[in-house]
């Protein structure tokens, strides 16, 4: 299967902010606390 994406760093960059963000709070949480997380990793990592 041959997956041509066409911002791979950027996509690269957001999944990767979002496993951070599940590793370091897990399952459980209501969406709104993953928003805020979400929203500060991006900050973090300049997306």
């Amino acid at each position: 299967m041959n997956h041509n994406l066409i911002c791979k760093n950027e996509a690269y960059a957001i999944i990767g902010a979002y496993m951070e963000v599940h590793n370091t709070l897990g399952n459980g949480f209501l969406e709104a606390v993953y928003k805020d997380a979400i929203e500060i990793e991006f900050g973090l990592k300049k997306i």
